[in-house]
């Protein structure tokens, strides 16, 4: 393990770790790698002595807190942590799990240390922990760029609509060729960096490819290795594939006209890569 690869050490309760896995892997698409002990310390290894390698190593530290209160190991990683990050001027944050609001009265020798809640959102709560583990103010992260013909608006944007439930972010609400004034493209310009994936819509009448200036948005993005989600709505009832640019038909695509297995679980997973309930 490069140990300065890690931007974050992840101290954690073990009844909480599901939780802060998730969040680790919402951090990941923002480009933060976190160290935590499952993933980084193999069978027959010492957890005292990698964890102290680790926490000498990263560049800031999360205490995560949540109902079941601090674990046995992570009130050592604590102390660990709090000589370590007062030494090196590391930020050391303390995060707030749903349910907590604040921090527990036991645990004053944080109290003092602006923390992150996740009962406040995930969203708001995963830009504050992202600011402070960089330790500097960010631009708007989203998760997805609907991308569209402007015909299919309606149907792509219940799916919007649903994905919004499952809490993914979208960058407003999407591109297709009628609202690609240049204020629009200005900003999005401004947030393509901040943008993880682009879910492109194919419906009865073809994609928004075959306009020239959001085929060059698309081909973009995939000369970036940033992922693209070939979507075929419901109402497309034959699609020609011989229609769809080669570039699109190499990759997995989702497809609404199949309910089994679930579509909207099969684009979550798509950009997430995580399993999601979205009922």
């Amino acid at each position: 393990m490069n140990e300065l690869e890690f931007d974050v050490f992840c101290a954690h309760n073990s009844h909480d770790k599901i939780q802060v896995e998730r969040i680790a892997g919402k951090l990941k698409r923002r480009d933060i790698k976190s160290w935590i002990d499952k993933d980084q310390i193999l069978g027959g290894q010492s957890f005292q002595t990698k964890i102290q390698e680790a926490i000498t190593n990263v560049k800031s530290a999360a205490i995560f807190i949540g109902e079941s209160g601090l674990g046995n190991w992570q009130k050592e990683e604590i102390e660990f942590l709090l000589d370590e990050c007062r030494q090196s001027n590391k930020p050391l944050i303390p995060v707030l799990l749903p349910g907590i609001t604040e921090i527990p009265r036991d645990l004053g020798f944080i109290r003092q240390r602006n923390w992150v809640s996740f009962s406040e959102g995930n969203q708001q709560a995963l830009d504050k922990l992202e600011a402070s583990i960089k330790s500097k103010n960010i631009e708007p992260f989203f998760d997805i760029l609907l991308c569209y013909k402007d015909e299919d608006m309606f149907e792509v944007r219940e799916i919007g609509q649903q994905l919004k439930t499952a809490d993914i972010t979208l960058w407003k609400e999407g591109i297709s060729y009628s609202n690609l004034q240049s204020s629009v493209l200005r900003e999005f310009d401004k947030h393509l960096p901040r943008i993880w994936s682009m879910a492109v819509f194919i419906g009865s009448n073809g994609g928004p490819w075959e306009e020239e200036l959001i085929e060059d948005i698309i081909v973009d993005f995939r000369l970036q290795k940033r992922k693209v989600i070939p979507v075929i709505l419901n109402s497309a009832a034959q699609v020609d594939d011989s229609k769809i640019p080669v570039y699109l038909r190499r990759l997995g695509v989702v497809d609404f006209r199949q309910n089994d297995p679930d579509p909207v679980q099969r684009l979550l997973l798509g950009i997430t890569n995580e399993e999601k309930d979205v009922t």
